[in-house]
């Protein structure tokens, strides 16, 4: 059997047995229905109602576990709001300080918006070891600067032929006060996010300045992934495709619309 077929097979047994779940808890309700119509009928009324009571109580919480649910989404978005936040200036520095793959450290510097990437963590594993720091640059030479100017005016094909001849790339072991940078976090890498929250992948970033070893926050984003409790009418398959999806955000269009001057420039493309 291959693992398509598997994995197939698999699936279908979990939604006939989400189907099977679903039919029991509406045929106890319709028992327990019927029950409570005929004990008040007989005027057993403690009866009828505790019949009644258990048939609507699957429901009743499920409508109260989604309401609380829906209720600290609300609360966590009225308090993110509510941070107070230091935009970046004209002056900022000219270092990111980010974890990121050397394509899009590449995108930020031949678009001009820092003079140096410095890339650390786990972006580098598995030679993360303390201090352990990628430096990249753009080369400052009439050659790149044509060729960063091409790539901004829409002309990649220019661009991209000579785009990695222009990035220096430095290994150091950073020992020193660090650098005043932009931080740009993602996912875990964040202060924010809340631990165990129900977050996509790629559903939390942040930004922060650095100066004097002092940082603050810039801006921060996150989309919350709601998985919402099993419905004794619906089941969890039906739940899950009717489950808030995550918005996107790439990090580099996150960090494009946080630099002054940057929001008219195209997308990044990385």
């Amino acid at each position: 059997m291959s693992t398509d077929s598997f994995l197939h097979g698999l699936l279908a047994v979990f939604t006939a047995a989400d189907h099977l779940a679903v039919w029991a808890s509406i045929a106890g309700v319709a028992a327990l229905t019927v029950l409570g119509v005929v004990l008040a009928v007989k005027r057993v009324w403690l009866g009828a109602a505790a019949c009644f009571a258990l048939a609507a109580a699957p429901y009743a919480i499920h409508a109260m576990l989604t309401a609380r649910q829906t209720d600290g989404l609300e609360r966590r978005a009225a308090y993110l709001a509510g941070l107070e936040r230091t935009p970046l200036t004209a002056d900022h520095p000219r270092v990111l300080e980010v974890q990121m793959a050397r394509g899009g450290a590449t995108e930020v510097l031949w678009r001009g918006w820092f003079d140096a990437v410095h890339v650390h963590g786990q972006a580098l594993w598995p030679n993360d070891e303390p201090g352990a720091r990628v430096i990249y640059r753009w080369k400052q030479t009439p050659a790149c600067a044509a060729q960063a100017e091409a790539t901004r005016a829409g002309r990649r094909a220019e661009g991209e032929a000579a785009r990695a001849d222009c990035v220096t790339e430095e290994n150091v072991r950073w020992t020193g006060p660090l650098p005043d940078a932009v931080i740009l976090m993602r996912d875990g890498e964040t202060t924010l996010r809340t631990p165990g929250g129900n977050h996509w992948m790629g559903g939390a970033l942040e930004l922060r300045v650095r100066r004097g070893g002092r940082d603050a926050l810039v801006d921060y984003w996150e989309t919350p992934y709601v998985k919402r409790p099993v419905s004794p009418a619906l089941g969890q398959r039906v739940l899950e495709r009717r489950s808030e999806p995550p918005e996107e955000r790439r990090p580099l269009d996150f960090l494009r619309d946080a630099l002054p001057g940057a929001e008219g420039m195209p997308a990044p493309t990385e």
